[in-house]
């Protein structure tokens, strides 16, 4: 199963579950994007308004999770909010890794709200040209 197909079959799983078993610790769920490349995968995950030392990844079974929490704007009696439509609390996002993915080599940089997470293929996984000798008759 190549990961384009993986992602569509395990989107709607975790849709489905998400539907008949809610996290009650869940408040939002920053978006998140996977890119295929040649020699790795990028995850991009959208954080805006997360402190970096609020964020925690972790790698089980096959699996990255990206979790954390945004705390929601201070404000005191003397403020009057009127429109707030930015999502705080804890969150979570859960994705399959391949199993092309060398998870000891994972890399992940925070900038400009976006944390991107790095997941380099194993060497003996990415594809490589073999050359063809010649061989003189003589």
């Amino acid at each position: 199963m190549n990961l384009s197909q993986f992602e569509n079959t395990f989107s709607l799983f975790n849709e489905f579950v998400n539907e008949v078993l809610p996290d009650t610790d869940r408040q939002w769920r920053p978006a998140l994007s996977i890119h295929d490349e040649q020699d790795r995968f990028v995850i991009a995950c959208e954080l805006p308004g997360v402190n970096v030392d609020d964020l925690h990844l972790d790698v089980h079974d096959g699996v990255l999770e990206i979790s954390g929490e945004r705390t929601p704007p201070v404000t005191s009696d003397e403020v009057t909010v009127r429109a707030n439509e930015r999502a705080s609390g804890k969150f979570r996002r859960r994705v399959r890794l391949d199993d092309a993915v060398n998870k000891e080599a994972i890399e992940a940089d925070y900038r400009d709200g976006v944390l991107y997470v790095t997941a380099p293929r194993m060497e003996e996984t990415m594809p490589r040209r073999i050359d063809v000798r010649t061989h003189s008759t003589g």
